[in-house]
């Protein structure tokens, strides 16, 4: 394959954000959280979000009358939310749990459309690729950095077919919860382990 038609193929695979996706920002609160009524709508805070999944624990849950024209703000399954401010921009794809849940003005909502799959999105946006593009392009102020939304339409992303998006998606999420099985059997491997060591100094006898 001649250079210009290589050159040229890669950079039709990739798109920009923007064109695959609408993106918003979430819903603003001026209040401190224990001014506004308690209720079921769940709200989710940068704090809550960690290894692209959410610490249900310390959510927040106000009353559904406090979000002026809730209906436009509710996450939808399949959406996809991610930290604007700071250097971590932790993401997290929304699956309907918990049930009634917006996002606040720290994070930016991500909608894929028919020729994304969220999972495969939410995949991409943890890889070494997406995290340099935006390390690159991270806006600095006086006392935090963040990504603007301009930014985070630009992103460059593999536009394959659906049927490649869904295999790459499944084999992620199988390598995801082998790590996670991993992890689980080497801390109860651990603590057999240190069980034992205990063991033979307290039935130490000289």
């Amino acid at each position: 394959m001649p250079i210009f038609a290589f050159c040229m193929s890669v950079v039709d695979l990739y798109q920009p954000l923007g064109k695959l996706c609408s993106i918003r920002t979430g819903q603003t609160f001026k209040h401190a959280w224990d001014q506004y009524l308690p209720g079921d709508i769940a709200v989710f805070l940068p704090r809550d979000i960690a290894e692209e999944a959410i610490d249900t624990n310390s959510i927040i849950r106000i009353n559904e009358f406090e979000v002026p024209t809730l209906h436009k703000h509710l996450l939808q399954k399949g959406e996809i939310i991610i930290v604007n401010k700071g250097t971590r921009l932790n993401h997290f794809l929304y699956q309907s749990e918990p049930k009634q849940a917006v996002a606040t003005t720290a994070f930016y909502v991500i909608t894929p459309s028919k020729l994304l799959l969220p999972q495969f999105l939410n995949w991409y946006l943890g890889q070494p690729e997406a995290k340099n593009y935006f390390a690159l392009n991270t806006t600095r102020g006086t006392t935090i950095s963040g990504i603007s939304k301009p930014i985070l339409e630009q992103l460059p992303v593999p536009l394959i077919s659906l049927a490649r998006q869904e295999y790459i998606a499944e084999v992620a999420a199988a390598a995801q919860q082998e790590q996670t099985l991993t992890s689980q059997w080497l801390q109860q491997k651990q603590a057999f382990t240190d069980s034992f060591l205990w063991e033979q100094i307290n039935n130490y006898t000289q």
